[in-house]
């Protein structure tokens, strides 16, 4: 398994699974097997992110002792391509859907990506089950992943007779949308309906203003727009050109927007703007990243590109 660990290929996936069940799938894996299954794992898709695809196609004929060192195997390095690996393994054995779920939120806010649509709308379906633990797990994963589609869901668990599913579904909205709303289902909705409204009839005009237009009015535009962080994985690639303006001014009230708005979509716009002329705007576009990522790997954006930004 070790060697398999440091040296194998995708194809080797298989094997390496079948040596750590080699007394049969009914009888219980060791702990130290287990243990190493994990520390192996994590190091063959490491090296080989194919391997995630045949990982997830064994996964529902494992022994059932191996599932969960398989899951915290996927679960130790974040990535996007490991959070969709997660998503794909639910349903595969319903009795862990709660721990892959929890899984799921666990890797998310780490993933340094926006969230596939796929692994977001997999989470979803939880949200009207009947199962009031995956309802509990996958209220509090759509915060996590940012799902702008669950927010109905999440609107109706509001009156839920459940208050663990009600007070869950809450922390989820604040967390999608960054609104500070209380729990009255009625609030939530009244806001929603106007965003949504707004954002359908009047955001591509503050954002081509914001963009192009002069510079007072795009200040005001890019202000109004920084209020929409239930948008903010459309906003962010759609701001990006705003960091190539001449005006210094109005190019540090981009950054500070971007931080703000803290979508993944923002970094390689604003990895670029650390090299910019202007060393005020190099510090707003640091600030702004070590907002959004969490961490700080200083101003030279090759340093960031390979702690994997």
């Amino acid at each position: 398994m070790e060697v398999l660990g440091a040296l194998g290929r995708p194809e080797d996936m298989r094997t390496l699974l079948a040596w750590a069940e080699l007394d049969g799938k009914t009888v219980r894996v060791a702990p130290d097997v287990r243990a190493a299954l994990t520390r192996r794992l994590d190091e063959l898709v490491n090296r080989q992110p194919d391997a995630l695809r045949a990982l997830t196609s064994a996964a529902p004929d494992l022994n059932r002792s191996l599932l969960t060192p398989v899951l915290h195997g996927l679960a130790q390095t974040p990535s996007a391509r490991r959070l969709v690996s997660l998503g794909e393994l639910l349903d595969c054995v319903p009795a862990l859907d709660a721990f892959v779920l929890a899984e799921i939120g666990h890797m998310a806010p780490r993933a340094r990506a926006v969230p596939e649509a796929a692994t977001r709308q997999q989470v979803r379906r939880y949200l009207r089950s009947a199962d009031p633990v995956l309802v509990h797990e996958a209220a509090a994963v759509a915060g996590h992943l940012r799902d702008r589609d669950a927010i109905p869901d999440l609107i109706w668990l509001l009156d839920s007779s459940d208050r663990v599913a009600a007070q869950r579904a809450h922390r989820a909205l604040v967390e999608i949308t960054g609104q500070q709303l209380s729990m009255a289902r009625t609030t939530w909705q009244e806001w929603h309906t106007a965003v949504s409204e707004w954002w359908r009839d009047e955001a591509q005009k503050r954002l081509a203003i914001a963009v192009s237009g002069r510079p007072g009015a795009a200040s005001l535009a890019l202000q109004e727009l920084a209020k929409l962080r239930l948008y903010r994985d459309e906003l962010a690639p759609a701001l990006a050109p705003c960091l190539q303006r001449e005006e210094v001014e109005f190019v540090l009230l981009a950054c500070a927007t971007l931080g703000h708005l803290g979508s993944p979509a923002a970094i390689e716009p604003l990895l670029d703007t650390l090299a910019h002329s202007n060393v005020d705007v190099r510090r707003a576009a640091y600030l702004a990243l070590r907002r959004i990522s969490g961490e700080d790997h200083g101003d030279d954006p090759v340093t960031w590109r390979a702690k994997g930004w």
